[in-house]
């Protein structure tokens, strides 16, 4: 999380001395890629929920927008990440999970696009969603391969919230916040839920 919050400080300060409150005219496609961290839930259908934090979200968003207030378009977001613990001094089990939404999303700029208020966006998606599990025995001195992952599908939400500084006429970076809801009514994950922070960057063309 604070290499997360460096690279922000880092990009704020490229946008100060790039004039990041001028604002400009955005054209008639974006194509914007995040990464940051998350914590969140897989619930099974017995009801326990096994909780874990710091997982890697990473995200891809492609869009059309429709003057300078709304962009239609697709998003994928996901949280993954990885434990493991020692059953002997050689042999270990390492699990790998994770929960992935992808789907059609609706962007709004509600801010003037002539003054600051112009970086602030909101954006709401459905579609898919899908949970996977996977584990693995690693022993000392073999190497590691991929395991089989059992992917369990279902219905998939988010919505996200953030802020844009204008890096140059057609690129933008910020900081967003996003949550994602997942509805599946598999066999290990009933539900699942994940919050995460993330770097944002945008191509405008």
């Amino acid at each position: 999380m604070r290499s997360l919050w460096a690279g922000f400080v880092l990009c704020a300060a490229f946008a100060g001395s790039a004039h990041a409150l001028d604002v400009h005219q955005r054209p008639d496609w974006v194509l914007g890629i995040g990464m940051g961290y998350g914590r969140g839930a897989f619930e099974r259908p017995s009801g326990v929920r096994d909780s874990y934090r710091n997982g890697a979200a990473p995200a891809i968003h492609f869009a059309r927008l429709f003057g300078q207030h709304v962009a239609v378009g697709l998003t994928y977001e996901g949280w993954m990440l990885e434990f493991g613990s020692a059953v002997t001094d050689t042999v270990a089990v390492k699990v790998r999970r994770n929960l992935q939404t992808f789907g059609a999303a609706v962007t709004v700029y509600p801010g003037s696009p002539t003054n600051a208020t112009n970086g602030i966006f909101l954006r709401a998606t459905a579609g898919w969603g899908w949970a996977g599990t996977a584990g693995l025995l690693v022993e000392s001195g073999e190497p590691q391969h991929n395991a089989p992952r059992i992917d369990e599908w279902g219905l998939g939400t988010s919505a996200s919230a953030g802020y844009e500084f204008w890096i140059a006429r057609n690129f933008t970076a910020g900081l967003g916040v996003g949550f994602n809801y997942l509805d599946l009514g598999g066999q290990l994950v009933d539900r699942g839920a994940f919050a995460a922070m993330l770097l944002n960057v945008n191509l405008y063309f």
